[in-house]
């Protein structure tokens, strides 16, 4: 659902802020998690908790997306910047590869 209205409130916060609003939502799912651990003998409030944590935290991911989209496309549309965008998508799967080994 969130999905639906994510460009236009990215539209109007920016890509900057967008990128910093899912922040926010991603640290309210650790703090979720936080939550459920400091307190494991409550099943009930570990399936609320987590339940609107992981909400937040999609809607959040909504936010990402978006932002992340329209910050590729911005920069794609000069030539020099193609280039950094490509630098680092190389630096991701370099990264990537290197947890592969490390973790297995």
């Amino acid at each position: 659902m969130s999905c639906l209205a994510t460009p236009a409130i990215v539209q109007k916060l920016g890509p900057r802020w967008s990128v910093f609003t899912a922040f926010l939502c991603f640290i309210a799912f650790c703090v979720a998690n936080v939550l459920v651990v400091a307190h494991p003998h409550n099943d009930t409030l570990a399936w609320v908790v987590l339940l609107i944590g992981g909400s937040i935290c999609g809607f959040g991911a909504s936010f990402l997306w978006t932002a992340q989209g329209e910050t590729g496309l911005c920069r794609a549309s000069g030539a020099s910047s193609l280039s950094s965008m490509f630098s680092f998508r190389e630096l991701y799967d370099v990264v990537c590869v290197q947890l592969r080994q490390h973790w297995g």
